[in-house]
């Protein structure tokens, strides 16, 4: 208890005063605490704390907040993991003294403690406030600076926690240029609650950036629109919409204005319908990533003509044309990440054999940066024409056949491909997804580029006894599957990892799965 006093005192957490009249003193308890020692080395330690009553004070009459900082797990996981990274010295302080950690701008009255009161032992405590611009930095910092800090929290949520901490700050984030909304913790009905209760009490003028992470429900279509349609007025630069939905699958469709909105610098879309009436005119975008959208060639070529300064475009998981022309000399990165098919795209792709030949070609004469990555529900990816000037080329995808499993030929032959044609390429990347695939090549004496960067670590070939259990596991897990009515496709990637492809009510739907030591971990 001396202790934990000591550095109360010594700090002059608080001063004894009388109590003024009208005021209410508040009670405390100490807590105790004995900790053991595991490893037996300093012995049995006991603690105390001294704490606060705050029970007795009423919401609404004595207080109207409560903000308590704590730390969550994936801070410290994250913490570390950079520490480790970057071989870095980790040091670790232990906070004592919650009350000398702690910033009061209101007068808060204490009953003293039995066995340690001062003087007039009719006083009470009272703790120190800080008066606003006295020995208080941040407070004396600019407006302009002040809303920077509040700008890069993660989310709007939290700068208006931190706008708790000080009157000054009380409503500054009201002003902040960055707008994030991205809370999973609610409901959908009380997260599209809090966006709309947010944004009627914001008055920006500019905004830099405006994102929305939210599983979707088309009853909430106006709702999403009101948010483009202030975003828009606020003449946004970086805007970020990504709606989920368990289809996984577009379904907001844009509304005309989105189109015209000339302001937009970075565009990131997911879950969206593209149905513009005209041209595009997205004259200042630069950076564009479009996931799970339906873009047909007449699209794509009205998103390339309106936007004349385009630079990066990232195409994830996008499906309904058959050929990327990128034509256009600004687009310098090119981002082709996984691809899918839709049942109703595919009614005329069957051959006279019967066998899919689903084929995408890729045009990007100008490009200087190609990255081919993820799930690839194709047979052949084609580039038909990249610039001689490529400078980076990235490969990780893993080409599966649409509702069935293609032949490893066919898998080598695609690979082999688009190796021979980016073997001009200053510096040539080959991802983990490839792996077993170059194996083969190499297996079959395929003499790889000379500029190819092989993945750390080429996985072997899959020994007869592991082939052997795992098709074992194989049959059993369809098996399973066959009696919940699903009809499942499997393909192995080494001997650790194979991907299912589940056609289910209908839907097609992509599952990856882990075999450690044989045993099915299904992550969707």
């Amino acid at each position: 208890m001396e202790e934990e006093m000591e550095p109360l005192r010594k700090n002059q957490t608080w001063e004894v005063v009388p109590l003024p009249v009208g005021k209410k003193a508040i009670g405390y308890e100490w807590v105790y605490k004995r900790k053991e020692d595991p490893y037996e080395l300093g012995g049995t330690r006991y603690k105390a704390r001294l704490v606060v009553k705050g029970f007795s004070q009423k919401e609404g009459v004595d207080y109207n907040e409560i903000f308590s900082t704590v730390v969550k797990h994936t801070s410290i996981w994250v913490l570390l993991s950079i520490v480790a990274h970057g071989d870095l010295e980790l040091e670790q302080h232990n906070v004592k003294t919650a009350f000398l950690h702690g910033e009061l701008y209101d007068e808060i009255y204490m009953h003293q403690t039995e066995g340690f009161k001062f003087v007039n032992k009719e006083s009470q405590i009272r703790f120190q406030e800080i008066m606003e611009g006295e020995d208080d930095r941040i407070n004396a910092l600019p407006d302009c600076l002040l809303l920077e800090i509040l700008s890069r929290l993660p989310s709007i949520k939290r700068a208006i926690r931190i706008g708790t901490l000080s009157k000054r700050w009380k409503h500054l984030w009201t002003s902040v240029p960055t707008l994030c909304f991205n809370d999973y913790t609610r409901t959908l009905s009380d997260f599209i609650s809090s966006v709309d209760k947010t944004l009627t009490q914001c008055h920006q003028l500019k905004l830099k950036k405006f994102l929305v992470c939210t599983t979707y429900d088309t009853q909430y279509v106006s709702q999403v629109n009101s948010w483009i349609r202030y975003a828009i007025s606020c003449n946004v630069e970086d805007f970020s919409l990504t709606l989920w939905n368990m289809k996984f699958e577009a379904e907001f469709l844009l509304e005309q204005i989105f189109f015209i909105s000339s302001s937009f610098t970075d565009l990131t879309l997911r879950g969206c319908i593209f149905n513009p009436i005209g041209a595009i005119n997205w004259k200042n975008l630069r950076n564009l990533c479009i996931t799970w959208g339906y873009l047909h060639e007449d699209l794509i070529e009205n998103i390339l003509s309106g936007s004349p300064l385009l630079e990066t475009l990232v195409l994830r998981y996008c499906y309904g044309y058959r050929r990327l022309d990128i034509t256009s000399k600004s687009v310098k990165n090119l981002v082709f990440s996984g691809h899918i098919i839709r049942d109703d795209d595919d009614d005329d792709d069957d051959d006279d054999d019967g066998d899919i030949t689903y084929i995408i070609e890729i045009n990007a004469p100008n490009i200087l940066s190609l990255t081919i990555e993820d799930d690839v529900l194709l047979w052949r990816l084609l580039l038909i024409n990249v610039s001689s000037s490529l400078v980076e080329a990235n490969l990780d995808f893993a080409n599966m056949g649409h509702n069935e499993i293609i032949p490893e030929e066919a898998e080598e032959e695609m690979l082999k491909g688009l190796l021979l044609k980016l073997r001009h390429v200053k510096e040539l990347k080959i991802g983990d997804l490839c792996s077993e695939v170059l194996s083969r090549l190499e297996a079959k004496g395929f003499i790889f580029p000379l500029n190819m960067k092989f993945p750390d670590i080429i996985p072997p070939l899959c020994s007869d006894s592991n082939s052997n259990e795992i098709e074992r596991k194989n049959v059993q897990l369809k098996d399973n599957l066959d009696k919940a009515y699903i009809n499942v496709i499997l393909t192995f990637n080494f001997d650790t990892t194979c991907k299912v492809f589940i056609k289910m009510n209908g839907k097609n739907v992509l599952y990856v799965l882990y075999l450690f030591n044989y045993e099915c971990i299904v992550l969707r």
